[in-house]
């Protein structure tokens, strides 16, 4: 029975979060994934796909504005203008719903953090709602200068809200993983068809989920960086590093649990 929840527990991967971010191994079973993500995840690339095709629009209307310079090519790029602004608006607003969404699986091994960072999304879910009746009030190009500034200006700070829940998503499901591990590993150290020369090799296991916890912790640490106005300064790569590192403490724990069966379990 062990070597099947191991074996389990190794082999399941983890989606990929966001657009930007590639697939991770990981060692915890998925929770089944919620209706609710899945109707915002799909909305999300639907509306990616719609800003897609806005920007191909603004990019060919702006060239043939400066081609011709005319009244009429001018209120055409004018329009492609505010109809790309809104499309981007719409396709943040549904990333950052589906981002907050995905957030409650896992989230019940630190829902103190996770639910701060939930919040933090909604604060700019709220932003872009407000942004889309702002943007098709736009009546002229110092306003829409105006407005790009604006949000130029708030854009580091929706990113560190982004990549803040990516990092708080991922290491909730290591700390759900190392939860399930240490069950597996009381009940392995409680087995009366086990060795009692086995209990030495369990007792080191908690060296390497301390470590696992360690990393975590640093992964999240490196969240609260303190960002600048108008500038990004990039943590995920530092998270990503410490997670990938409780991610191979974590394949190594199962290693050694399945080694321990192998050797010291005698029905």
């Amino acid at each position: 029975m062990w070597f099947l929840v191991l074996f389990l527990l190794f082999v399941h991967p983890v989606l990929a979060q966001d657009a930007t971010a590639s697939a991770s191994p990981t060692l915890a079973p998925p929770t089944p994934t919620p209706y609710l993500f899945t109707q915002y995840s799909q909305d999300y690339l639907y509306q990616y796909g719609l800003y897609q095709q806005a920007y191909l629009d603004y990019v060919n209307k702006k060239q043939v504005y400066t081609k011709y310079g005319t009244i009429t090519t001018q209120k055409d790029k004018y329009t492609a203008t505010i109809n790309a602004l809104s499309a981007r608006n719409l396709t943040l607003r549904s990333y950052l719903i589906a981002l907050r969404t995905l957030l409650n699986d896992y989230q019940s091994s630190n829902p103190t953090a996770t639910q701060k960072v939930q919040i933090d999304l909604s604060k700019w879910e709220s932003w872009t709602n407000e942004q889309t009746t702002v943007i098709p009030a736009l009546n002229n190009d110092s306003d829409v200068t105006r407005w790009a500034t604006d949000f130029k200006n708030q854009y580091p700070l929706i990113q560190k809200s982004i990549y803040s829940a990516l990092v708080q998503h991922e290491a909730n499901l290591r700390q759900t993983t190392l939860i399930q591990i240490q069950s597996i590993a009381d009940s392995i150290k409680n087995n009366s068809k086990i060795q009692p020369e086995s209990q030495q090799w369990i007792s080191t296991l908690a060296v390497k989920s301390d470590l696992v916890n360690t990393s975590i912790n640093n992964s999240l640490n490196y969240t609260q960086r303190s960002q600048n106005q108008g500038r990004f300064s990039n943590f995920y790569p530092d998270s990503r590093l410490e997670l990938s590192k409780a991610n191979n403490y974590l394949i190594e724990i199962i290693g050694d649990l399945k080694l321990i069966v192998t050797k010291f379990y005698h029905p």
